[in-house]
């Protein structure tokens, strides 16, 4: 706010990750007219980014949060959704689903035109393997984490919605024990952000996994970090990855990844009520926001953190 004491008013409203609000208005007071004001509101994107995240900041959200409604819906059977993404391809609006099916003979990733939200429909659907767990899209590309001991990281070609094929497949570097498996990802800026579950055995296995995608068909390892815990889900900015992780004293984990060789924890924050492990992590600037999982009635389970100090 500058010199309200004046009668002008600046206000900055942070309304996502690449988009804010500002609302400047100007009142005073005169003999004829005891109260004159003046306002404009200015709508700011930041298409870079909008562009390092992949596409996937919306610049300008739903305004109607009050009155939330629902469009239309498509069954796939019985495999169990685990991610879902949006993307223009070709001027139409498609969506695209990854699922963790019972069966590995079973389809688990599926591209729906969106173009009509009340009737959506399925353009075409392909068996990966054992099943995917999550999904981050870039151009014509997806990069969905399989449910396996090797080759979790595959890269799926989506330039033709109507028919995906698998461009390539990455084992995890170093990781290994009983949950290798890919559990989560983050696209920013041609770099991939993975997190997988916690794995004891061997205690030198990562959770947290860095790779360069400027070549999308030849992911390269970049750096990776032992967390000691599982890693739920993660956001990132340019200087810092946002992990949402089962540990107790540090259900939000920040880590530096401006040196992605050798990422490194530089603050965690110690939610209420321990034993509730973090599931789901957004962020816009410097606030943090938090989803846990809840144990007990009386628990927190949303929490927003301020982050302009890392450490």
């Amino acid at each position: 706010t500058d010199n309200a004491a004046a009668g002008y008013t600046r206000t900055l409203t942070n309304a996502a990750q690449c988009f804010k609000i500002v609302g400047t208005s100007f009142s005073t007071s005169t003999e004829k007219n005891p109260t004159l004001s003046a306002g404009i509101r200015s709508e700011i994107a930041s298409i870079d980014t909008a562009v390092a995240m992949g596409g996937g900041c919306d610049p300008f959200p739903p305004s109607d949060w009050d009155n939330p409604d629902s469009f239309g819906s498509i069954d796939v059977g019985g495999s169990a959704g685990t991610g879902v993404e949006a993307r223009w391809i070709s001027g139409i609006r498609h969506a695209f689903l990854v699922s963790n099916p019972s069966a590995a003979n079973q389809e688990d990733f599926y591209v729906f035109n969106v173009a009509d939200p009340e009737n959506p429909t399925e353009d075409a659907k392909i068996n990966t393997g054992a099943g995917l767990n999550d999904i981050a899209i870039e151009g014509k590309y997806a990069f969905v984490l399989q449910d396996d001991y090797q080759n979790q990281l595959q890269v799926i070609d989506i330039s033709d919605p109507t028919g995906p094929f698998i461009e390539t497949e990455v084992t995890l570097q170093d990781v290994d024990g009983t949950y290798p498996e890919g559990r989560t990802i983050a696209y920013f800026d041609n770099t991939l952000y993975i997190g997988t579950w916690n794995n004891n055995i061997p205690a030198t296995s990562p959770e947290f996994l860095i790779y360069d995608v400027s070549s999308p068909s030849a992911p390269a390892f970049l750096g990776s970090l032992n967390v000691g815990h599982s890693v739920n889900e993660i956001v990132v900015n340019d200087s810092y990855a946002y992990l949402a992780t089962t540990d107790d004293a540090g259900e939000l984990t920040i880590v530096d990844i401006t040196r992605p060789s050798i990422p490194t924890v530089v603050g965690k924050n110690d939610a209420p009520w321990s034993g509730n492990d973090a599931e789901a992590v957004s962020l816009s600037n410097s606030v943090v926001y938090l989803g846990r999982e809840k144990a007990s009635s009386g628990d927190y389970d949303f929490l927003s953190v301020d982050v302009s100090d890392p450490a």
